[in-house]
C-alpha cells in the first residue's frame, strides 16, 4: 500500500510542477520550491520538471489535432451554409482559410539562418564585442561580421552603433 502513495504522491508533485511552469515559474524556482517544500535533491526536481514538460507537450499534441479538426468541421459548415447562399464570395474565403490552416500554400518567404546570420544579430544587439570575435576567430572577419552589422569598429573600446 505504502508503493501506491508513494507514487500518488509523486503524481502530485509533478502536478504542482506543471502548474508552476504553467504560472511561468522558472526551472531555478521551481527547484527551490521543490528543496523547500519536499526536502528533495535538485536533480529528483529537474526529473519532476522533465516530467511536466512531457506532459505539456502530449497535452500540445492532443489539443491541437482536436482544435484543427474543430476548425476545419467549422469551415466546412460555413463553405457549405455560404454556397447554398450561393455567397460564392464567402466560399473562397472560406476555402482559403481551409487551404491556410493545411498549409497547402508554398512558403512565400523562406529564411535561412546561419552562423553569420546568427552572429550578426548577437553584434546589433550589442551581445558580440569584436575583442571577442576577433579572439576566437581573426580581427578580419569579425571586421566583416561587423560591417555587415552596420556597427562601427573601435578597436579597445568595443562596438558602437552607427545608428543610435
Amino acid at each position: 500500500m505504502a508503493e501506491k502513495s508513494e507514487k500518488a504522491e509523486v503524481e502530485r508533485r509533478i502536478t504542482v510542477v506543471y502548474m508552476m511552469i504553467i504560472k511561468g515559474a522558472s526551472s531555478a524556482e521551481i527547484v527551490q520550491h521543490a528543496a523547500q517544500t519536499w526536502e528533495i535533491e535538485a536533480r529528483q526536481a529537474r526529473e519532476y520538471i522533465r516530467r511536466a514538460n512531457n506532459e505539456l507537450s502530449r497535452q500540445a499534441k492532443i489539443k491541437r489535432d482536436v482544435e484543427l479538426g474543430k476548425a476545419l468541421e467549422r469551415m466546412t459548415s460555413l463553405y457549405s451554409s455560404s454556397l447554398k447562399l450561393q455567397d460564392y464570395r464567402t466560399c473562397l474565403s472560406v476555402q482559403k482559410e481551409i487551404n491556410t490552416l493545411l498549409g497547402l500554400y508554398a512558403p512565400t518567404k523562406v529564411q535561412v539562418d546561419d552562423w553569420r546570420s546568427e552572429a550578426i544579430e548577437y553584434i546589433r544587439r550589442g551581445e558580440l564585442s569584436f575583442e571577442a570575435l576577433a579572439d576566437e576567430f581573426d580581427p578580419d572577419l569579425a571586421t566583416e561580421l561587423f560591417r555587415a552589422a552596420g556597427v562601427p569598429v573601435t578597436p579597445g573600446a568595443g562596438a558602437t552603433k552607427d545608428h543610435e
